[in-house]
């Protein structure tokens, strides 16, 4: 015998896989979420066509409404002994996806041995990514999932972890990994079964897209409260006019996304029927060229099928609204003729840097080349600010006559900034991102402008960067973007303005360390 618990649409379809290839003829057992029932209200059909024997429906909202532990082993245990006729210790196998939620807490606290299943494709190895969606939704799931190790599988209980080796981080081994790609076992499965599954989720329905198209593939970023749902909108606003403006497009929305997409984007062709990603390989007609993402782990199962795939990551969620300076110090590089230059970047989001350096240098510049390094510059991860301030005191003292320093300072710490030595700022050229409203509806961007700082030994490369000018307009997200040309004046009072900040940021800066030294010497006595 052998029970299965899956919790999210792609879980439902790994297991359905799973069941056919490896345990076809075996006694089974499903156990499903009621919230997924409501995705997929046909899920008997599983039982009809004996691919599971029996399917149980677990109460989960009602569990993740209860605060003691003891409290969720009593409802999990009575819920169990009133559902299943056997004893959990008679099943052969145990499969468990979602290993985060409850039903997991039972096996352990009953010493039930389990295999583990990573919640999506590359998550085994970036489990920060699950454990910081379940603290944001529900603080005692989350304490209980992080004291068993249930977001990585490490507890004793655990006989393997299926995850897609190919999809985990560079230099990840885990000895209980093992290989399951649940695309592979699809594909390999007989076409009746690939029809059976197919038909379960689309009902019958052709997708048809041009293949020119680009596909899509959002998130419920908002449901999951990893962002609001104003920024929600916005960033997928800006992911299109960055990265898709130029492609037709197609949007296969996430099961549980809520978003009005058709609104949002009336040009795009919208697939709302319900099913996950890693189907779309096994459909019988030719799907697109093209896939796009901004984290959604499916792409990682399906990438390969498809000549091109866009994925920023999860990184690109903290970043999205500096994506105007990013696509501003590319700009600056091409209209220099410093496109071939050696790129040295520090603090900075490279899946943003080089996706876009796709978008906009579909051509190599015809100006003038310079052999020179080009530094770009943003956010340290160190606590530590004099470690940040020095490293950049270096780049600054070392970098040779030509080269030139872009300091996105996205989070105003002005690392640059020397307050015992200002002529630094005599090599700067601030500039200045304006941006305009281009209609009053459903636009979510801030017009707030934003500023960059053009570092350069070389005075004809400072010049160059003033008189450069340029707009772009964002159509989806209703605004538009422009840098010009500043008078000298203009640029004085920029300066001054940078500097004044960047002194009392320095100031609290070292404010802060004397605070701290007192409390130490305080402590210490």
């Amino acid at each position: 015998m052998v029970l299965y618990h899956a919790i999210t649409s792609y879980h439902l379809l790994e297991f359905i896989t799973h069941k056919l290839f490896y345990n076809k003829n075996k006694y089974a057992i499903l156990i499903i979420p009621e919230f997924l029932t409501e995705n997929y209200p046909s899920y008997r059909i599983w039982e009809d066509n004996n691919v599971f024997n029996k399917i149980i429906v677990f109460p989960y909202r009602n569990l993740s409404k209860l605060t003691s532990k003891n409290k969720i082993l009593q409802e999990i245990s009575r819920f169990i002994k009133d559902n299943i006729d056997f004893s959990i210790n008679e099943f052969e196998e145990i499969h468990v996806a979602g290993a985060q939620y409850y039903f997991t807490l039972y096996l352990i606290e009953n010493n039930i041995p389990f295999f583990f299943y990573e919640e999506g494709s590359g998550l085994l190895s970036n489990n920060k990514v699950l454990s910081d969606i379940v603290k944001n939704i529900n603080i005692i799931q989350h304490q209980i999932a992080e004291e068993n190790n249930m977001y990585n599988g490490n507890h004793r209980l655990v006989i393997k972890k299926y995850c897609n080796i190919n999809s985990q981080q560079e230099g990840f081994y885990d000895p209980k990994a093992e290989h399951y790609d649940v695309v592979e076992s699809i594909l390999k499965l007989p076409e009746d079964d690939k029809y059976k599954i197919i038909n379960f989720f689309l009902k019958n329905n052709i997708i048809s897209i041009d293949q020119e198209s680009v596909l899509l593939l959002t998130q419920q970023f908002a449901n999951l409260k990893i962002l609001s749902f104003e920024d929600q909108i916005l960033i997928y606003q800006l992911f299109v006019d960055y990265f898709l403006s130029d492609k037709k497009l197609v949007i296969k929305t996430h099961p549980d996304d809520i978003l009005y997409y058709s609104k949002l984007f009336p040009d795009a062709k919208i697939i709302r029927e319900k099913f996950p990603s890693e189907i779309l390989p096994v459909l019988s007609k030719k799907c697109v060229d093209c896939i796009a993402t901004i984290s959604s782990t499916a792409i990682k199962n399906i990438s390969n099928y498809y000549k091109e795939a866009i994925y920023l990551g999860e990184q690109f969620i903290a970043d999205f609204k500096h994506i105007h300076k990013y696509y501003t110090v590319l700009e600056l590089i091409d209209k220099i003729g410093c496109q071939k230059s050696i790129m040295v970047t520090n603090g900075v989001n490279n899946f943003i840097l080089e996706t876009l350096q796709k978008a906009i240098y579909t051509s190599q510049s015809e100006n003038e080349e310079y052999k020179n390094t080009i530094y770009i510059i943003d956010k340290f991860e160190s606590e530590d600010n004099a470690n940040a301030f020095q490293e950049v005191e270096y780049i600054i003292k070392s970098s040779s006559y030509n080269d030139i320093i872009f300091f996105i300072n996205s989070t105003k710490e002005y690392y640059f900034h020397d307050i015992f030595n200002k002529q630094v700022w005599d090599c700067i050229t601030p500039i200045c991102i304006n941006k305009s409203l281009k209609r009053n509806n459903e636009v979510y961007a801030d017009l707030e402008e934003e500023v960059i700082y053009f570092y350069s030994k070389n005075e004809r490369f400072r010049k160059m960067a003033e008189k450069v000018h340029f707009s772009k307009e964002l159509t989806n997200t209703g605004i538009e973007i422009s840098v010009k040309e500043l008078t000298s004046e203009q640029r004085k009072i920029k300066a001054l303005e940078g500097i004044l900040e960047a002194t009392e940021k320095r100031l609290l800066y070292y404010m802060n360390l004397v605070e701290e030294y007192e409390k130490r010497r305080g402590d210490s006595k």
